[in-house]
């Protein structure tokens, strides 16, 4: 019955939370990733040498934020607690932009 409840009413407790790399929108739950101050990256290097994080820094300081970031890689499990917590909101799906 609880279980039940607990559908209708949205994720479970014990449920994990997905997210995406705010740059590239890879699903990397069972990864983990680079965070900053409120979003997750993938991490590490691509075949072709770039890095989600360093195109996540240079698009926040082309908008105008120039405020200092610290970035930690941090595993599937401290992500989800991150996100509880409320220390990460930029996490979800990204939006598919129209032409």
């Amino acid at each position: 019955m609880l279980k039940i409840i607990s559908k209708y009413f949205g994720r479970s407790k014990g449920e994990p939370v997905e997210f995406y790399c705010q740059t590239c929108g890879d699903n990397i739950t069972e990864n983990g990733g680079d965070v900053g101050n409120v979003s997750v990256y993938c991490h590490g290097y691509k075949e072709d040498s770039s890095r989600c994080l360093d195109s996540g820094t240079l698009q926040r300081i082309m908008n105008g934020d120039f405020s200092p970031a610290v970035f930690n890689f941090l595993n599937a499990g401290q992500v989800q607690r991150a996100i509880k917590r409320g220390q990460i909101n930029n996490y979800g799906p990204l939006e598919d932009s129209v032409s």
